[in-house]
């Protein structure tokens, strides 16, 4: 034990209890004794920083946020496509059907667009700020969040709260204008399409007809087309029960034995069914309704394949009809392609002095106290004997500091003094 040990009678208690050991870093208690014994360092840095917060919230200017929350109007979606979906793939692919939800795709373009900052510039500056300003805040205090609901919500930081509202609102506005615009543009490219399309077809149409006019006056054929569909479906429909009464017999033989009233029964009227079918297809009925299948083949093809093309023409035709009329509407729809959900108010002040002065004050709080376990520290540092060579060495960098530093050597010259 050495001789300190022996004079210093906690530090004997120490050594004689070995479970009497001192907690390893601070207690509580030890830095509350650190406050208490420097308080005026934890008060002077919690005010300091109470001050430059204070002073800090007042210089900076004020910020105003104002935001304004945009859905798509579906109304304006919902109208048309029916003429088109009419439409074979081909001439539909090219008029634009089933783009789907092409003023969503239309919209995500024109939000980062430079076109609708232009414009927002054009509406609002020089009257209510200046150009530079103003786009200013359009690429730093700007914000633009597209939700997955398809709606939009646009945030504006500015220092004016009525500019901040008034740049919100206005965004939905230039973004109606701007996409009616475009829409119309692409409604008469479509138009100018579908004319020169349905051009040609008028041209198709009546070529058809004048051919299936001349081939019936030519042949007479004019009710042979009626009248081989009535016959054909005669003949489905008989071979149909023959396909059908063949099955039951079939059936039957399975079952019943050779002679059986029954089964001579069905293949009696299995008979009888082919022989009808054979007089339908032969044009042995005696029936001016139906013409016979083996007669006038050729007759009868040319004339529904001349009908088959007069139909496709017609339909094609009808089909580009609706869609110019559609066309037509759409070059003139003014109609808003999103509405305005919440619009944007009049904000108040994003800070509150009293709430960033009280939290400077905690802040600044934490920092003396944090200051003063720091100066503790060293204090007990310098009054420990083992740390004495550090502080000497310590001293004299700062000597040699102040010797080299220009604006110290006055100060050294004169402390040396």
């Amino acid at each position: 034990m050495s001789a300190d040990t022996i004079r210093d009678p906690d530090r004997v208690a120490s050594v004689r209890e070995p479970g009497n050991r001192e907690p390893d870093g601070p207690r509580v208690l030890d830095v509350v004794a650190v406050v208490l014994r420097r308080w005026k360092t934890v008060l002077v840095v919690a005010v300091l920083t109470v001050l430059a917060a204070a002073v800090t919230s007042v210089l900076t200017p004020s910020t105003y946020v104002a935001s304004t929350t945009m859905v798509p109007f579906t109304g304006a979606q919902a109208r048309g496509g029916l003429g088109l979906a009419q439409l074979p793939a081909g001439v539909a692919s090219l008029v634009g059907v089933g783009a789907g939800s092409s003023n969503e795709r239309l919209m995500g373009v024109m939000l980062k667009s430079r076109t609708l900052a232009d414009s927002l510039v054009g509406r609002l500056a020089p009257r209510y700020i200046t150009e530079a300003e103003l786009r200013e805040i359009l690429e730093d205090g700007t914000r633009v969040q597209r939700n997955p609901d398809g709606s939009v919500m646009v945030q504006v930081r500015a220092g004016d709260p009525r500019l901040a509202a008034r740049i919100a609102n206005t965004y939905p506005v230039l973004m109606n204008e701007l996409m009616a615009r475009v829409s119309s543009e692409g409604a008469q490219l479509k138009q100018g399409f579908l004319e020169g399309q349905l051009s040609t077809v008028r041209e198709r149409l009546l070529n058809s007809e004048q051919r299936l006019l001349a081939f019936q006056r030519s042949s007479g054929a004019s009710n042979v087309d009626e009248q081989a569909r009535r016959t054909l479906d005669a003949a489905a429909d008989l071979n149909a029960q023959v396909l059908e009464q063949e099955r039951a017999v079939a059936q039957l033989r399975r079952t019943l034995a050779p002679g059986h009233p029954e089964l001579r029964a069905a293949e009696a009227e299995l008979g009888t069914r082919r022989a009808q079918l054979r007089r339908v297809t032969g044009g042995n009925t005696g029936s001016p309704m139906f013409v016979p299948l083996r007669e006038g083949g050729e007759l009868k093809a040319a004339t529904a394949r001349l009908m088959r093309e007069f139909a496709q023409e017609e339909a094609v035709y009808e089909a580009l009809t609706a869609a110019l009329a559609e066309a037509l509407l759409d070059a003139n729809n003014n109609l808003p392609v999103l509405s305005v959900l919440d619009p944007a108010q009049v904000p108040g002040p994003t800070g509150s002095l009293p709430r960033t002065v009280a939290l400077a004050g905690v802040l600044g709080a934490l920092l003396g106290v944090a200051l003063a376990l720091m100066a503790d520290g060293v204090a007990r540092a310098r009054a420990n004997p083992r740390n004495a060579g550090f502080f000497a060495a310590l001293a004299e960098v700062r000597q040699d500091a102040r010797r080299l530093l220009p604006w110290t050597r006055g100060r050294a010259r004169s402390v040396a003094g």
